[in-house]
């Protein structure tokens, strides 16, 4: 589950390259076991997966609560291969396109963000 700005098949082939520097050899609890995601196309190999567009935003925040929101309902973080629980900005997000995707949401969409903050 992820959030991304480039095609499908372009987050696909960045996860398969990342996934190939993995050093194979590094000391884990078990080894027979992927713990992330990375080693897990590693050890079930890039045939047996499936990609599937969930959700389409224009806006950025929007698409983060909705990455938080599929995270959290499909238990991914848990019992899949989130390693968080989404909602972190990516890299190259300017802040002010932050801030006015929170001018454009939606009052239902303020709620959610509302309850995620923590003090």
């Amino acid at each position: 589950m992820g959030l991304t700005r480039v095609t499908l098949e372009a987050r696909w082939d960045a996860s398969v390259k990342s996934s190939q520097k993995i050093n194979r050899y590094k000391k884990r609890r078990n080894p027979k076991e992927p713990s992330t995601f990375r080693e897990a196309i590693q050890h079930y190999g890039i045939d047996d997966w499936t990609h599937e567009v969930l959700e389409s935003h224009t806006n950025i925040v929007s698409a983060l609560l909705a990455e938080v929101r599929w995270i959290k309902n499909l238990d991914s973080h848990h019992k899949g291969w989130n390693c968080t629980p989404g909602g972190e900005i990516p890299p190259g997000v300017r802040l002010s396109e932050i801030l006015e995707g929170i001018k454009l949401l939606s009052e239902d969409e303020r709620k959610e963000l509302n309850s995620l903050q923590t003090i």
